[in-house]
């Protein structure tokens, strides 16, 4: 934790930069005719529509829903990987409004300070473009120290997996249908099972113009 704050936050990259709709637009604009994508949800020119669409799919992987019936697994990784592709994908990027939120807790809250961690360099310049002084650190998620921070903010709850000695801390992920259980509309149970004991659970929006719409109260606890 930041000397003097009494509140640390560890958010990753894509819970603050919204990589599906720009992987939507990418595909959009280089693949739309190719006989193999998903030509009616690529032809959606209703951005909220298509951000719906986005938090309701069951996948992490967003190219299973613009690519169906396809192995996208290795398209996926070039993507995110590849310093070529993966600064082509960040050039249809933007910023979701939980990215406004930590610049908000920056002004307004003296006790909070923030780190961006980032995968590589690119990602940590493509936030300091969007604001210099944000905070942002390099890293692989096994080789962060947890002790330093109070809440993760973490936009897939299966990488949860890839920390060390997750405890007392507030778990952060967004309202969407990825981190719900399958075909449910409450919060996955295997996150509540794996890290509900010892951490508060949270569950966030990403955009305040579009919500994912969960039916019932969510079980942030497992009964008694």
């Amino acid at each position: 934790m930041v000397k003097g704050k009494d509140n640390s936050l560890l958010v990753e990259f894509e819970f603050v930069i919204d990589l599906d709709l720009a992987m939507f637009k990418f595909i959009r604009d280089n693949y739309f005719s190719s006989n193999i994508v998903n030509h009616k949800f690529l032809s959606v020119r209703d951005e909220r529509e298509v951000i719906f669409n986005m938090l309701n799919r069951s996948h992490i992987n967003p190219l299973e829903y613009l690519i169906p019936d396809q192995n996208t697994t290795d398209l996926y990784w070039d993507l995110l990987n590849d310093p070529d592709n993966f600064s082509n994908l960040l050039s249809y990027a933007s910023a979701y409004d939980t990215f406004g939120l930590m610049i908000t807790f920056l002004k307004e809250a003296s006790s909070v300070s923030i780190d961006i961690l980032c995968r590589n360099k690119i990602e940590s310049d493509y936030i300091h473009k969007l604001n210099p002084e944000i905070h942002t650190i390099i890293a692989n998620r096994y080789d962060i120290n947890l002790a330093d921070y109070t809440a993760l903010y973490v936009k897939y709850y299966p990488y949860l997996s890839n920390y060390n000695k997750i405890n007392g801390k507030h778990i952060y992920v967004p309202a969407a249908r990825f981190n719900m259980e399958p075909e449910q509309d409450y919060v996955s149970t295997k996150l509540v099972s794996n890290y509900g004991d010892t951490n508060e659970i949270h569950l966030i929006d990403l955009y305040k113009k579009v919500k994912y719409r969960y039916l019932k109260k969510i079980p942030l606890k497992e009964e008694e």
